[in-house]
């Protein structure tokens, strides 16, 4: 049986929107995959890098405060991609910086992007060199084929817990659905946590799945989910829980390579995001940013202790703080800890919107920044805006000190799209199906796949069908980019002609060998849609698939190989091996 899908490649952004959050389950994962006792743990929770000897977590003197790095989705496919060396960069950095400075670290899901077991065993060399405790949740490209590999290299528990620093942490498998073993283990583990007094993180791939836990989440007050999927930093705070999402490590969306550090100081929570590159790194830990409050009581009032982390190899030179633009005042090193404080009287503040900086000078010379806006009310506690659950229509939207660009922030949705472009060449008939009066134009089977005596397989593709719908149109008046709308209908078909094999995948570039021996490199743009004819386990674009190429204008640099670059082109791929 062969089947039609669309994917995203390299640089599909998720927006705050539930159709982009994951809620569709991967269809290949069964529920008995993560059913019974034997896939959960309210105690002796396992890393997925136990051979370091690392332990559960690290005790790290920072008094009050727990810290942990989100490393992203990592998508790992093959040992020659960038995305594989920044993973390893990632884990050099983790280890000089601050491997005694977090208690653990996190992957969010889609780890292996095809669900390989060649790609699993990359990232378990990689992370066997981690010097921190490591967890990790699946996410829907670690259930493509079976999750068995997931357990076997990365988490033997698809679902468990562990305290750490007064706070408890559950990391959950959302991407085949939340089975009802999983909610019963999960209302017990929430119940034993708040009876203990402790709050409680949530980590699982997508935060769309918040929804079915809704009632758990509001019961037992857990602070904050953490989360991968978009592929974009993202933060949301609907008055009670943080939502917050990292961008990803493979097929990037925006901005540099790096991670993402949460602290939870005496209930505050802090996030920023850190590219890789100049160290020291500082982050204001107490007192509450605005965007972050989740009670009242977290204004600023009285005298005031300003706190902050500092992370460096060399050491600490300097370390001052500022309200709005005034005096710098100098912090104090707590112990010998990387923790660093210092008191203020905020009285001397007018009610309402305040800046706190912090400065930091390495003893290498380098400098680091953070800034936070403070809410200052002197009366101690102030009525926090009524919002509705969950992380829509509850964006902090763009906050670039913090690393969030605003890339797929809210908006109104996209107009609907355009009509397709004309179908792609092929022999092939192409039949249509009529539903409801209306037709659509369906491939048919193409039996018409060779392969020669040198190897090179060559398919004519599926004839005259229309191409996909055009991209859904931009963004509300008020936002920075909506989801896209729907596409439009197909185009007309178009003429036969013979497609290519792809030879090569860097980056977004895809070198594409024709039939008549000539090459051509694709740049696949930012958005661009990739139709796919593959057999059920077959997995994503790769070196050995046969394709043509639908449209697309030739790129500015005009870089090419012989046939020349095309920019925002759609690709027909069809598998020479079809049942």
């Amino acid at each position: 049986m062969v089947r039609s899908r669309h994917i995203a490649t390299g640089l599909a952004a998720g927006a705050l929107a539930l159709s982009s959050l994951g809620l569709a389950a991967s269809a290949s994962t069964t529920q008995a995959a993560k059913s019974g006792a034997a896939t959960a743990s309210t105690a002796g929770a396992v890393p997925v890098n136990p051979n370091s000897n690392v332990g559960q977590t690290t005790t790290i003197q920072n008094p009050g405060v727990v810290s942990w790095v989100h490393f992203g989705d990592l998508h790992i496919t093959t040992g020659d991609q960038q995305n594989y060396a920044d993973f390893k960069s990632i884990i050099a950095n983790t280890n000089l910086y601050l491997k005694n400075g977090v208690n653990f670290a996190v992957l969010p899901g889609d780890n292996a992007n095809d669900d390989a077991e060649s790609e699993y065993q990359l990232i378990k060399a990689a992370t066997n060199n981690l010097q921190v405790p490591l967890y990790a949740v699946p996410g829907d490209h670690d259930h493509k084929v079976d999750i068995g590999l997931y357990e076997k290299y990365m988490e033997p528990k698809l679902y468990q817990s562990f305290n750490a620093g007064g706070y408890h942490f559950a990391f959950l498998d959302v991407m085949s659905g939340i089975s009802s073993d999983e909610q019963s283990w999960l209302q017990s583990d929430l119940a034993t946590a708040s009876a203990s007094g402790r709050k409680s993180v949530l980590f699982m791939h997508s935060y769309g799945y918040a929804y079915q836990l809704q009632s758990l989440i509001q019961k037992y007050n857990v602070l904050m989910l953490d989360t991968g999927h978009t592929h974009t930093n993202q933060m949301a705070n609907d008055g009670h829980t943080i939502f917050a999402a990292t961008r990803s490590t493979g097929q990037i969306s925006e901005g540099p390579v790096g991670f993402s550090i949460t602290n939870i100081d005496n209930g505050v929570i802090s996030w920023k995001f850190k590219p890789l590159g100049s160290w020291p790194f500082v982050m204001i830990t107490s007192p509450s940013d605005k965007g972050l409050m989740t009670s009242g009581s977290q204004v600023v009032h009285g005298v005031e202790t300003v706190r902050a982390k500092i992370w460096d190899d060399k050491g600490v030179a300097s370390a001052t703080y500022h309200v709005d633009n005034g005096q710098s005042y100098a912090l104090t090193r707590i112990g010998s800890t990387q923790m660093w404080n210092a008191t203020f009287d905020s009285t001397k503040l007018s009610s309402g919107t305040h800046t706190i900086t912090v400065n930091v000078r390495g003893a290498g010379g380098n400098t680091s920044q953070d800034t936070i806006n403070v809410l200052v009310n002197q009366s101690g506690s102030t009525p926090l805006a009524s919002r509705s659950f969950g992380p829509l229509n509850n964006s902090l939207g763009v906050y670039t000190e913090k690393g969030l660009l605003g890339t797929a922030s809210g908006g109104g949705a996209g107009g609907k799209g355009g009509a397709g472009g004309p179908g792609g060449r092929g022999h092939g008939p192409c039949a249509t199906t009529s539903t409801s009066g209306s037709t659509t134009p369906t491939p048919t089977r193409t039996p018409s796949a060779s392969r020669s005596s040198s190897g090179t397989t060559s398919t004519r593709p599926a004839g005259p069908c229309g191409g996909p719908g055009g991209k859904g149109g931009p963004g509300g008046k008020h936002g920075r980019g909506g989801p896209g709308g729907p596409g439009g209908p197909g185009g007309p078909g178009g003429p036969g002609g013979p497609g290519g094999t792809i030879t090569g995948i860097s980056g977004n570039r895809v070198t594409v060998r024709e039939s008549n021996g000539s090459t051509e490199q694709v740049l696949v743009g930012s958005g661009t849609q990739v139709t796919k004819m593959v057999s059920g386990s077959t997995s994503d674009l790769k070196a050995g698939e046969t394709i043509t190429m639908r449209g697309g204008a030739p790129s500015a640099s005009g870089a090419s190989t012989s046939g020349g670059s095309v920019t925002a082109s759609q690709i027909y791929i069809q598998s020479s091996s079809r049942s």
